[in-house]
């Protein structure tokens, strides 16, 4: 299964479970708590699905993740979310460039990251860079 631990420009984390098909699953750390919720919506680009469907889908992804963290599956909501975020999978395309337009920032998008890292690496200021505004 693919899980993949990613953090907004805010700093906020989340655990994605599975591809992005039908269906986004993630779970979200509480604040101030180990503890996290799961939650999932239709995806964007897929075939619409029933509720009944979905929800049978979300509950196939939380069994196999706690077939993955060798928990029974009464327990998954005790597994802290830390654990759950080392999970990580490390994508192929971790080091490659992701394009963005170069005067604006995607504020509301969050980004695939190892855990522990604090701040995205897509989180940077035009000044930090101002050697490339000078002219030759």
């Amino acid at each position: 299964m693919i899980i993949t631990h990613a953090v907004n420009v805010h700093g906020q984390s989340r655990v994605y479970l599975g591809g992005t098909g039908s269906l986004f699953a993630w779970i979200e750390p509480l604040p101030d708590s180990p503890r996290w919720v799961f939650r999932f919506k239709e995806g964007l680009c897929a075939n619409p699905l029933l509720d009944q469907d979905m929800r049978s889908w979300a509950t196939h992804l939380l069994l196999k993740l706690a077939d993955l963290l060798n928990v029974a599956p009464a327990d998954l909501a005790n597994v802290p979310y830390e654990a759950i975020a080392s999970l990580h999978n490390d994508s192929p395309l971790e080091h490659a460039r992701m394009p963005t337009p170069r005067k604006r920032t995607l504020g509301t998008a969050y980004m695939a990251t190892s855990p522990g890292i604090t701040r995205p690496s897509g989180d940077f200021h035009p000044g930090d860079y101002s050697n490339r505004n000078r002219r030759r």
